[in-house]
């Protein structure tokens, strides 16, 4: 209950100006993920936008150019619109040149490809389940992103809520569980790129349901058929995460070295991993039963894209890299924090086995470096940040309060504070604030000696900061929200303005 009503209240916070930031024409696939899911929904047969040269080489060898037109959502044949029952008069795949403004730069020409096979059009399908019912009004021109987004804020719900129940699960805290929810449902990188209408934001919640499912599985030995039916249905929603991306292998990897560690039977790994794969191929079958060349050609394309290099990973750690989004300390909490847990693996082996899981896919896929590949590290970052709280409630850890202090705090301060006020107003708090810090670190230190009469009162004071310092971080997050969604697109405002 505690994990809704944290979700609900924050609620507000997703949704505010959700529909224009982050900004919707930083990239097309937001707009094409929703069109292939919509065709797909409503005629069977996905159409979308693809960069792939496969589509094109293979539909000039089969197809007659001049039978083919489209009609702002399809590519049609002598008039026909797509159908299952119909797709032998396209001789798939069907391509179609068009002139769109993509990302807001004037036109270009583009080919329209059917079927759509970079990706399943499951994510997409989700999405289109926020546009109109009426065909006639759309077209790849008009889709409206306060439409297509409008499913990420309950995706990011979820999401929230899954969080909640993993944590719980893996540390059986609710300190780590609640702090966890509310570092997803706060930090302002976290809020924004959930907003965005990208295949990663539905894989993340499959991820997270089917470990959360598999990690209660092994912790409390399942047997018998709550056993099975959980590492059965833990099983499918990995196959639906890599439904959604084929990085969502990621989970399967995962999964496997969890039930790995906690030396679980053989016939286990086979109960995980068959409806994993049974849901995953579906995807690929399906492209080939409508052209086996697709299917082939697209698989060469995409194992052979462009590298960005060794240093790929590197540079997702400073910032997530998308147009206009804030410095933001909590970005950079996350990896601190997965660092530290990660120094201890027998005590945090399962969130270690999950993060090591997506890094190994990420760094394998060679992609390159765009911001919303980092998503998927996401909840574990929030879950590691919420154990490092933990760590300041229950052992008052001096590492852990220095780098609330230095990291998520600082960020909270900045953005919910120090940009409302001027002159030596800003300087005063924050020098006063760096001795209240000192003050907390030092305690541990001198209550046991110096103080020793009066440490428990000193203990209860300590707390009562601890607590005010967390209520008054989460009301900074909250006003930096509104700030940064007022001030979005201002340059150099946003990303490197100075206290």
């Amino acid at each position: 209950m505690a994990a809704v009503f944290i979700s609900i209240h924050f609620f507000g916070l997703k949704r505010l100006g959700y529909e224009k930031i982050p900004s919707v024409n930083e990239t097309f696939d937001e707009r094409a993920y929703a069109l292939v899911g919509y065709t797909f929904r409503t005629r069977g047969i996905p159409t979308g936008w693809s960069i792939l040269d496969t589509y094109d080489i293979i539909s000039f060898t089969k197809n007659d150019r001049g039978s083919l037109g489209f009609d702002g959502l399809h590519i049609t044949a002598n008039g026909q619109k797509p159908t299952f029952s119909n797709r032998k008069i396209f001789r798939y795949p069907a391509t179609y040149p068009i002139s769109t403004d993509i990302e807001g730069k004037g036109l270009e020409t583009n080919s329209v490809v059917q079927p759509y096979a970079d990706h399943s059009p499951l994510a997409g399908f989700i999405y289109s389940l926020g546009l109109t019912d009426e065909e006639k009004e759309l077209s790849i021109d008009n889709l409206e992103p306060s439409q297509y987004r409008l499913p990420t804020l309950y995706l990011s719900f979820a999401t929230g809520i899954l969080i909640f129940a993993l944590s719980y699960v893996i540390y059986k805290s609710s300190i780590v569980a609640v702090s966890s929810l509310l570092i997803y449902s706060l930090a302002p990188t976290y809020i924004f790129s959930s907003r965005l209408a990208l295949l990663e934001n539905v894989l993340v919640p499959f991820s997270l349901a089917s470990m959360t499912l598999l990690i209660w599985n092994v912790k409390h030995k399942a047997c018998g058929r709550a056993g099975t039916a959980s590492l059965a249905v833990s099983g499918l929603f990995a196959g639906f995460a890599i439904l959604a991306k084929i990085t969502g292998a990621a989970v399967l990897l995962a999964g496997l070295s969890i039930l790995y560690i906690h030396k679980v039977k053989i016939r286990n790994y086979f109960v995980f991993m068959a409806p994993a794969l049974f849901v995953a191929a579906s995807f690929y079958l399906y492209v080939l039963f409508l052209s086996p060349e697709l299917l082939i050609g697209v698989l060469f394309n995409q194992v052979s894209r462009d590298f960005f290099g060794p240093l790929n990973f590197v540079s997702i750690i400073p910032r997530f890299s998308f147009k206009d989004f804030p410095l933001d300390g909590y970005w950079v909490w996350g990896f601190a924090s997965l660092l530290l847990v990660s120094i201890n693996f027998k005590k945090h082996r399962e969130l270690v086995a999950l993060t090591l899981g997506s890094l190994v896919v990420y760094l394998f896929s060679g992609a390159l470096n765009a911001a919303w590949y980092a998503i998927p590290f996401i909840p574990f970052m929030v879950i590691a940040s919420g154990y490092e709280i933990s760590k300041i409630v229950r052992k008052k850890d001096t590492v852990s309060m220095l780098l609330f202090f230095l990291l998520p705090f600082s960020s909270s301060l900045h953005w919910g504070f120090m940009v409302h006020r001027e002159g030596i107003e800003r300087l005063l708090v924050y020098r006063g604030l760096i001795l209240l810090f000192m003050g907390l670190v030092l305690y541990e230190h001198f209550a046991g000696t110096i103080f020793r009469k009066h440490k428990k009162y000193l203990s209860l004071l300590w707390y009562l900061a601890i607590v005010i310092i967390f209520y008054q971080t989460i009301q900074w997050n909250v006003q930096s929200m509104q700030f940064l969604i007022e001030n979005w697109g201002s340059g150099n405002l946003l990303s490197l303005r100075l206290v």
